[in-house]
């Protein structure tokens, strides 16, 4: 029978790994795996440091047909994607075994779609205010979490387009080379609520390979051929969620943009400091969902498989 007392310290190691407040699904689907997708980021925590964690990313999806069963006028029509994030975060040590974290989050959503018919506005400005925490109280077991508020720099307001989210996961290392997560995902706000588990394993083998099979935020295969250098295969989920302006053809609508991609990357990383890759792959699955203001009448668009580049940086300080 399971003691009082452990499921206590679950429970306690759950509740220091929640800090309320604000990313994005969008953002909270991405890989958060490191960009070296194998080094990995202990030195500075075990070392319990203080630090500032800043991140750049970029990506672009190019050319996205539509599928030939959507509307006529479609057929012809394609548009380019992009999405820029920037984040700042401290990170501090309440003990040797428990740390906070403060961030502040800027991203930009891009549609480069000249002959769009049903929204006029292409650039989706959000900025974001990230509070979390992690501890590693209970034996073996590292526990993280994070809540995010996404607000909407075009069309604030608190209610109609705010996105709140609550992450917390946990990962139990059985061994140096193999780990379970466990946890879940959560997010409230534009018309929608919704909760995903989150489930996998990591593991290592040899001196060179590390397997990440983490639904859904973090599935690649990383190979390290040299002290700084490693290629990866990742698995990545575009996902984009905003509401038009008072002046659109639909006022105060609803747009999400979803797209699933594999891709190639080249990664370098001098761990812990410093973490960078650039990338390239194809898009597929693609589909962009319009609703009324009321997240009703809703209508999906799907595209054809579209490549796309990026690039990403990690740097600790």
């Amino acid at each position: 029978m399971v003691k009082v007392q452990s499921v206590a310290k679950i429970l306690y190691s759950m509740l220091c790994g929640v800090v309320c407040l604000a990313g994005e699904p969008a953002q909270a689907f991405e890989n958060r795996e490191n960009a070296s997708g194998y080094a990995e980021a202990a030195p500075v925590e075990d070392q319990n440091i203080d630090h500032y964690e800043f991140n750049v990313r970029y990506d672009s999806i190019f050319n996205e047909k539509f599928e030939k069963d959507n509307h006529a006028a479609l057929e012809r029509n394609s548009f380019n994607f992009s999405e820029f994030d920037t984040t700042l975060d401290y990170i501090f040590f309440f003990t040797k075994k428990e740390a906070g974290m403060i961030g502040l989050e800027y991203s930009l959503d891009h549609f480069g779609w000249k002959d769009n018919p049903f929204f006029n506005e292409e650039n989706f400005n959000n900025v974001y205010l990230r509070l979390g925490g992690m501890t590693k109280r209970w034996c073996n077991w590292v526990w993280k979490g994070a809540a995010v508020c996404d607000f909407d720099a075009n069309n604030f307001n608190l209610w109609d387009s705010t996105i709140y989210s609550l992450t917390t996961e946990g990962r139990y290392a059985i061994n140096d080379n193999f780990g379970w997560t466990i946890g879940f995902i959560a997010w409230s706000g534009i018309k929608t609520t919704c909760i995903y588990p989150i489930v996998g394993f990591d593991y290592k083998w040899g001196c060179n390979w590390k397997l990440n099979l983490v639904y859904p935020f973090n599935i690649s295969l990383a190979y390290l051929f040299s002290d700084n250098w490693s290629m990866s295969v990742n698995y990545r989920i575009f996902y984009s969620r905003h509401r038009l302006g008072k002046k659109e053809p639909q006022p105060l609508g609803i747009i999400q943009y979803q797209d699933r991609g594999v891709e190639l990357a080249l990664n370098y990383f001098c761990s812990p400091y410093i973490e960078a890759n650039i990338h390239a792959g194809g898009a597929f699955d693609g589909r962009l969902k319009l609703a009324d203001r009321d997240n009703h009448r809703s209508t999906y668009y799907r595209f054809k498989t579209s490549p796309y580049v990026g690039a990403s940086v990690h740097a600790r300080f």
